[in-house]
């Protein structure tokens, strides 16, 4: 995610959920997903935001509930999670 962005979610006077959910329907359509749910830490602030559907083929709305499946991705933000720490 953009810095400069993360920055002004942290500021408490911006409709910061607003922005968020404008910027992932942004990226989700422009990397063609059809559905997506983000949650960021900024300044102390947690905010969260779903948009779009589940699958084109049987629509849904994404929510706070929605389980996304993820394969073996993990392994990989583990690694990255731990590479970092050193």
């Amino acid at each position: 995610m953009n810095p400069a962005l993360v920055d002004r979610l942290a500021d408490p006077d911006l409709e910061a959920d607003a922005e968020l959910e404008q910027f992932v329907s942004a990226e989700a359509a422009r990397i063609g997903v059809p559905g997506a749910a983000v949650g960021v830490l900024a300044g102390g602030r947690a905010l969260a935001c779903s948009v779009g559907v589940t699958d084109v083929g049987h629509p849904r709305p994404v929510s706070a509930d929605t389980h996304f499946l993820i394969g073996s991705t993990t392994k990989t933000m583990t690694a990255t999670a731990r590479a970092s720490d050193r």
